[in-house]
């Protein structure tokens, strides 16, 4: 395995996590949540919403882990078509207010 591929593929695990909340938010026509989730993240900084460890010599990097169980159960429940709109826009909201988003 080269020293870029661990990297590599947590940017990518990052990446398709926060797109696939992101995109599950506009789907549930829930774009306004999304973008206060944004603002959110921006104004935290990196430190707050990334961790990174050196192992064996390559960085690895991925969200703290609130912010990673915030996007998971955040992607759930906008993608829950079991539920009404304005319940997946209750609990998403709640979440974000509980997790200090």
């Amino acid at each position: 395995m080269g020293t870029d591929s661990v990297s590599d593929r947590d940017k990518l695990e990052m990446q398709e996590l926060a797109r696939g909340a992101f995109a599950a938010l506009d789907e549930a026509e829930l774009g306004d949540l999304r973008e206060e989730l944004q603002r959110s993240l921006l104004a935290r900084g990196t430190e707050a919403v990334l961790e990174t460890t050196l192992v064996d010599g390559v960085w690895r990097w991925r969200f703290a882990p609130m912010v990673e169980l915030t996007l998971r159960h955040l992607l759930a429940v906008a993608t829950d078509h079991t539920r009404s709109a304005e319940e997946r826009r209750d609990e998403i909201a709640g979440m974000l207010d509980l997790a200090g988003f």
